[in-house]
């Protein structure tokens, strides 16, 4: 897939009405999918939210405590952040695919996901920590002890080099944990 015909279909989709915004999402995600993950990721929800804060993009997945799975549902793309900028859209949907890729291949396992969430719901949702922030970190550093990240990290190794792979492959890609850290 040429980037060229990438740019193109960020640019055309940044000048669309909203109606029309989730057709063009995932032709975004087709042409991605062909060009930095050979057509390997199966289609996925995508979705617009643009009450997101300063955070530009969001892979969800829908956690089931029960059966200890851990189910990919979407992915969230916030279009008031990226505020038109073409190469944006590009690194943060391909961001949200690679943690979506790390699902699909080999990256943090369903049930360490599910325990990562039941230490979320039983230790730490009580806790103000404004009041206990040591506590906080702490409990933080246990999820991501479950999750295999590092302590002041909240992507995984395999996510980290998976990005620096598609930054050293492809120049147009600028991958970074977020847009204030350097590139990977």
């Amino acid at each position: 897939m040429k980037l060229e015909y990438i740019i193109h279909n960020i640019a055309y989709f940044l000048g669309l009405e909203k109606y029309y915004h989730k057709k063009a999402l995932y032709r975004l995600f087709d042409a991605c999918n062909q060009r930095y993950f050979d057509g390997k990721l199966p289609r996925i929800k995508i979705l617009v939210n643009n009450d997101m804060g300063q955070i530009l993009g969001q892979f969800c997945a829908m956690i089931n405590i029960g059966e200890a799975n851990f189910t990919p549902t979407q992915i969230y793309i916030n279009l008031k952040g990226i505020a038109g900028n073409e190469y944006a859209m590009l690194n943060v949907m391909v961001h949200e695919m690679v943690h979506y890729w790390e699902y699909c291949f080999g990256g943090t396992l369903s049930e360490n996901w599910v325990n990562a969430y039941r230490i979320w719901l039983t230790e730490l949702r009580g806790i103000d920590f404004s009041k206990n922030m040591s506590e906080y970190e702490r409990i933080w550093d246990k999820i991501r002890d479950v999750l295999g990240h590092g302590h002041d990290e909240v992507h995984s190794e395999m996510f980290m080099q998976k990005c620096h792979e598609l930054n050293e492959k492809f120049s147009e890609l600028d991958l970074r944990v977020a847009f204030d850290k350097p590139k990977l």
